[in-house]
């Protein structure tokens, strides 16, 4: 099995070729190489790469038709939180989880 081969495996959603060889060549793999259990790490935050980009694009609007899928945008989240917990990728955990609530004042009056 090849770099890309395991990128696409690990993210199950469809993306195009280009995209999954920029992610790997951007966490210094080489698409066409034989993945291997050290690989590991790097294809993994090349997931996230990809996820988080999937994540962050804007709904389609066009007219009065929008495009927005929220089950699968969750579902995504899920993922990247749980890798970005597992790698310790803080800027990622940062980044989309949501502003937990704070309480301004004590009086209840």
């Amino acid at each position: 099995m090849t770099n890309k081969e395991a990128l696409a495996a690990k993210l199950q959603c469809p993306v195009s070729d280009h995209t999954l060889e920029v992610a790997l060549t951007d966490r210094g793999l080489d698409g066409s190489g034989t993945y291997a259990a050290s690989d590991k790490k790097d294809v993994e935050l090349a997931v996230m790469d990809v996820l988080y980009m999937i994540y962050t694009q804007p709904d389609v609007v066009e007219g009065g038709y929008q495009l927005s899928h929220p089950d699968f945008l969750r579902k995504i989240k899920e993922r990247l939180l749980q890798l970005a917990t597992l790698h310790g990728a803080t800027e990622i955990l940062d980044m989309i989880q949501e502003a937990k609530p704070t309480v301004t004042g004590k009086s209840i009056w």
